[in-house]
């Protein structure tokens, strides 16, 4: 049976959170003062590479973390689209444990493949690539080679212990998770501020990164497998026939979730690439710390629906619909009334904060335009949250619409920036325009129809 979920569970997922988004912003100035200049733009490339090895994932932890769910929940068959329904969830005894075998056997399996890949990827075209930016670098050759040969083991090993993620998120281990996440965070900071004054400089950060997924991974093992858990897995032995029957049946949904998340990142990122050659470097860096404040700010609106996945999922075993209206109810209000106080906080007190306090010479975007990009955003994240709901059935009718708004979105930033030259109110409206056409009205609606339909 999934594990309960409470106030403790969203407290440590809004920790965990602000952890995962902070903790980069607090190393940052220990970073400045010790680095070169170089150093730190070498730094931003590892950074961006890591950002890069990120969507090799393709939407399979999550895929796998909802099947987990399901099978946590008592189903003994996962399906390609939906899920088998029950009365009640059982307990963990009347797990279907050889089908929870399969599915775990099958993560290993899709992450050590693209763990493999990736090794191959870094260890030519990345290391050419890495050779190309040594050739112009100044300082030492040895600690950039270095930090890179780190870097590959530690990206490849990270990728392909992913899948303890899945395990926790659909166990519904959710306090657990964000505690974990918090002290691998904590260890980072601390462990790349202490090398990184010892003078050990690239090499500090990315080996307190490798050593801070390493505690993690470890506590997550110890968190999902006890001995009960353990003793049950154990008993099971499943063929590779097995394996790869549970594996075709995850990846049709998996793929379109990948492909849908493709399509978030064109809509949501397109304008700032687009925009840095067309507009200046003043108008872009008002544009994009503002975009990181409202996306920080999206993080946090939606720590409702992400706290309770799991249990989305055991609702939809049990077709448990007033639970599902309820959570669908208290995770919109959440959002909106977050958008709301982010709106407050960024026109009233974001410049104030960012210009007078902190003496930055770029300041916040304000007025009519941020009303609409606030408007924008939102619109976004509520229709994404209503697609989790959808999502949670095992459905994704959603993907061909995302990189449909995908396509137009850099259609319209096209006729916007570059044919009409309006600047940052062309990188605010392709998107808006794009999404309000279909995606922002479409999934809420589907979502009202399917949990309010009597």
């Amino acid at each position: 049976m999934i594990e309960q979920i409470g106030k403790k569970d969203m407290t440590w997922g809004v920790v965990s959170m602000i952890m995962k988004v902070g903790t980069g912003v607090m190393l940052y100035p220990f970073v400045l003062s010790r680095l070169t200049d170089e150093a730190t733009g070498i730094w931003t490339v590892f950074t961006t590479v890591q950002m890069l090895v990120a969507l090799l994932d393709f939407g399979f932890n999550d895929s796998f973390a909802r099947n987990i769910g399901y099978v946590f929940s008592g189903v003994h068959r996962l399906k390609v689209n939906g899920c088998e329904t029950l009365p009640e969830a059982v307990d963990d005894d009347h797990v279907d444990w050889r089908l929870m075998k399969c599915v775990i056997s099958s993560m290993k399996r899709y992450y050590l493949i693209m763990s493999a890949i990736l090794f191959v990827l870094l260890a030519t075209v990345g290391t050419w690539y890495m050779g190309t930016l040594v050739d112009k670098y100044q300082g030492d050759a040895n600690e950039v080679w270095i930090s890179w040969a780190v870097l590959v083991v530690f990206m490849c090993w990270n990728l392909y212990s992913l899948y303890y993620q899945a395990l926790l998120i659909g166990r519904g281990l959710i306090e657990q998770n964000s505690k974990i996440t918090v002290i691998s965070n904590v260890s980072y900071l601390v462990l790349a501020i202490i090398f990184v004054y010892l003078g050990y400089g690239l090499i500090a950060i990315i080996g307190a990164q490798f050593l801070s997924i390493v505690i993690m991974r470890l506590l997550s093992h110890k968190a999902f497998y006890s001995k009960k858990i353990k003793s049950y897995l154990d008993a099971e032995n499943v063929g590779r026939q097995e394996m790869n029957l549970t594996f075709r049946t995850i990846s049709p949904n998996a793929i379109k979730v990948g492909l849908t998340g493709l399509g978030g990142i064109i809509i949501t990122r397109s304008g700032t690439f687009v925009g840095s050659e067309y507009l200046s470097l003043a108008e872009m860096a008002s544009f994009g710390i503002t975009l990181q404040l409202i996306i920080v700010l999206s993080r946090v609106s939606t720590v409702v629906t992400r706290v309770y996945t799991p249990k989305l999922f055991e609702w939809r075993v049990t077709d448990d619909i007033a639970k599902l209206r309820e959570m669908y109810v208290k995770s919109t209000v959440v959002i909106v009334a977050s958008y709301l106080l982010g709106w407050v906080m960024i026109e009233f007190v974001g410049n104030w904060a960012l210009v007078t306090m902190m003496h930055s010479n770029t300041p916040l975007i304000t007025g009519w335009v941020l009303v609409v990009m606030m408007l924008q955003n939102l619109l976004e994240v509520n229709h994404t949250n209503s697609a989790d709901f959808l999502l949670s059935k095992n459905e994704v009718p959603f993907f061909k619409a995302s990189l449909i708004s995908a396509a137009a979105t850099l259609v319209l930033l096209i006729v916007f920036v570059i044919w009409l030259g309006m600047g940052v109110w062309g990188m605010i409206l392709a998107p808006t325009i794009a999404q309000a056409a279909y995606q922002n009205w479409k999934w809420p609606l589907c979502v009202i129809n399917e949990l309010w339909k009597d």
